[in-house]
């Protein structure tokens, strides 16, 4: 009887084990799968100061708070050039389905730092401010989003 005991517990110890090694792959796997995230590289660009439509956009967003929140932080600012001139790109899609991407207005307006954004989509070129939403803009994928009643996609490319 004590025989049987102790086979059914090394059994019990060797299942256990056998599991726990399976559990130990199958996370070590799982997290290779992961994407590394990278060092952001900055272009040149980002260098060079910020433009008058630059400037007005990010007035657009931060109201009053532009100086204290961006200017005055070197690293915040370069952030934002780079999402700017880098990141964000308006393309023009008038042979593509547009169906599958969200609309713009079905964001949430960012209201944080600035109180007054309405949700009056009107793409007028180079008058649309994408800071003025909700937006995904540091999904680790590129997020398209379609300008309201336009042949108009935001596409937002990751940054790393």
């Amino acid at each position: 009887m004590a025989k049987n005991h102790t086979k059914m517990r090394l059994k019990l110890l060797y299942t256990l084990l056998l599991l726990f090694a399976v559990n130990v792959f199958t996370c070590e796997a799982q997290n290779k799968k992961e994407k590394v995230l990278t060092q952001v590289k900055f272009s040149e660009n980002t260098n060079a100061p910020l433009t008058t439509m630059e400037m007005s956009i990010l007035t657009e967003a931060y109201g009053e708070n532009l100086e204290s929140l961006v200017l005055s932080k070197p690293q915040r600012l370069k952030d934002l050039k780079h999402l700017l001139r880098n990141r964000i790109q308006i393309v023009n899609a008038k042979t593509k389905d547009l169906s599958p991407f969200p609309l713009v207005s079905s964001q949430s307006t960012f209201k944080y730092y600035k109180k007054s954004f309405s949700k009056n989509i009107l793409y007028q070129g180079l008058n649309f401010n994408p800071l003025q939403f909700n937006l995904n803009f540091y999904s680790r994928e590129a997020t398209t989003y379609r300008i309201d009643n336009t042949n108009y996609i935001l596409i937002i490319k990751p940054q790393h």
